[in-house]
């Protein structure tokens, strides 16, 4: 009956139907409980099953009823490898290679845990004789050269990877230990050939690509980097981090644009991949896109907001934009994440002078300077240059306070001030004051007014539209607003716009004739340059 069982489970394990095959050993053990085959068989179907600690029970209790079968030592050697137990499947190899000293797979399963355990040499002479005992076999040949190269033989390495590679010119795993041994005897290119035929032949080799990266990285080669990514993303164009990688190989390279693409394409399939973020806005800065580069780098920020490198980078994007108060903002964040880099420093003290805030200025350049960075002289020629401008500032203001009432903390007094400086022709000094005025009172529609109207004056029409937009979101009721902006988009050449500021400065007092003959004016000119 327990022969019955066993030819039974025999031929369930050869179907792959692993229950019943183990069902049906434990049968055939239960009716002839001293046979070490079926014990044997049984650990073989339970280790297919993935039941290591099973089966290693029955590989030895298969030792222990017939103590002169290799094989049975052998598979126990070769779970007790698996579960890290190498000691244990040491002896388990070395007596089944007592038992059947003619049989090669013992000599290299025994090297093979040899080599694990830092013990080369010994590994060496084992791989030798299951190579005279069978020559044909390129795993043995891969084993010799890994134990060769532990023991830093290179050359002899090299030899046996070759040989192996003869009998099996399709192995990857080979082509990628060669590349290994090759780059430690300084062989870049040899190396470089090998990693790349290893992952020809098996692109979701894991050790390969990051190998073949690093070398071609470290010479500079990124054209064939970008090569090679170009068909990493062909073999899966949804692997976000092979389209990072082509990113990082193209900007290398010098292709922005392609380089920004596939920085995009990787943030599309993987949204969380932050670390694109800096690469795609420096690339971005680099193509002048600074408004994409802007929402990349605000991006930045909100995935860490504690780094001050991305708030000084957004800074300086916005300062490309002209956003200079939300510059000024990104740069106070940045000093404030990291108060000694004179980078920032420098950045928020430009800032800062272009948006009038000259006493801040000076103090931001100060500290920059007490901090001793390399760039001393441009920063004492900026801060020169402040120091100038304010001291002009303070004189005129003396002077004016001679035959005026002046009150320094009043956005009132920095607005008679500057109507007095506009009346004497001092448009750039008027400016200024008006500026001033902004900076107390910023939620006062009448001082951005006159700043657009002054700035006007002196044709910086730029500037004077930003400042109008400003006094039109404060008092979106004043027709003068409308108007006086919409002057400043006809004069950069801006109709479209121009005339629609016209019609709501109309809107809003239908009596307002100076804006009816402007929208005259601005539709004659909009026909006439048709």
């Amino acid at each position: 009956m327990s022969v019955s069982y066993f030819d039974t489970a025999n031929q369930l394990l050869r179907k792959g139907q692993l229950d019943e095959a183990i069902a049906s050993y434990n049968q055939a053990i239960a009716a002839s409980p001293k046979s070490a085959w079926y014990y044997h068989n049984l650990g073989e179907a339970l280790s297919q099953q993935g039941k290591i600690d099973e089966a290693i029970a029955a590989y030895r209790q298969a030792t222990e009823l017939n103590p002169n079968s290799a094989w049975s030592y052998d598979n126990l050697g070769t779970l007790l490898n698996q579960q890290g137990n190498l000691p244990e499947a040491v002896r388990c190899f070395r007596q089944a290679i007592e038992l059947d000293p003619y049989f090669w797979q013992f000599y290299h399963n025994l090297a093979l845990v040899l080599i694990k355990q830092g013990h080369p040499e010994e590994a060496v002479s084992l791989l030798q004789k299951a190579i005279e005992l069978t020559a044909d076999d390129a795993e043995l040949y891969h084993s010799l050269g890994k134990a060769y190269h532990q023991q830093q033989q290179y050359s002899e390495a090299v030899t046996a990877y070759r040989q192996g590679l003869e009998l099996n010119p399709y192995w990857s795993d080979c082509y990628m230990s060669l590349g290994q041994t090759l780059e430690a005897l300084g062989e870049t290119e040899e190396a470089i050939a090998s990693y790349r035929r290893a992952y020809e032949l098996n692109p979701n080799l894991s050790e390969a690509l990051p190998k073949l990266q690093t070398v071609l990285e470290s010479q500079g080669r990124w054209e064939e980097l970008a090569t090679l990514y170009r068909r990493c993303c062909i073999v899966d164009p949804n692997s976000a981090t092979s389209h990072k990688y082509l990113g990082t190989a193209l900007a290398n390279s010098g292709k922005l644009s392609e380089a920004a693409e596939s920085y995009q394409k990787a943030l599309e399939l993987d949204p969380n991949l932050v670390e694109i973020l800096q690469p795609l806005g420096q690339v971005l800065t680099q193509l002048n896109q600074w408004e994409a580069a802007v929402d990349i780098f605000r991006k930045a920020t909100q995935v860490d907001p504690n780094s001050a490198s991305f708030y000084h980078q957004l800074g300086q994007a916005l300062t490309k934009c002209d956003r200079l108060s939300e510059a000024l903002a990104a740069y106070q964040k940045a000093s404030e994440l990291h108060p000694t880099s004179t980078p920032v420093l420098f950045d928020l003290g430009q800032a800062l002078t272009k948006l009038y805030h000259w006493s801040e200025a000076i103090a931001t350049y100060q500290k920059a300077l007490y901090l001793n960075p390399p760039n001393q002289a441009e920063i004492q020629t900026h801060l020169q240059e402040v120091q100038d401008k304010q001291r002009h500032l303070d004189e005129e203001i003396a002077a004016y306070s001679e035959s005026h009432e002046f009150h320094p903390n009043s956005s009132e007094s920095y607005e008679k001030f500057a109507q007095f400086l506009r009346s004497k022709g001092k448009i750039e000094d008027a400016i200024i004051g008006f500026h001033q005025a902004c900076i107390l009172n910023p939620q006062s529609a009448v001082a951005h007014h006159q700043l657009g109207y002054t700035l006007a004056r002196g044709q910086r029409w730029d500037e004077a539209i930003i400042a109008y937009r400003k006094a039109g979101e404060l008092n979106p009721h004043s027709p003068h607003v409308q108007y006086h902006l919409g002057q400043a988009l006809a004069e950069e050449g801006r109709l479209e716009e121009a005339i629609a500021h016209f019609k709501q400065s109309i809107t809003i007092d239908p009596e307002f004739e100076e804006g009816y003959d402007a929208l005259k004016q601005a539709i004659a000119k909009k026909k006439g340059s048709l």
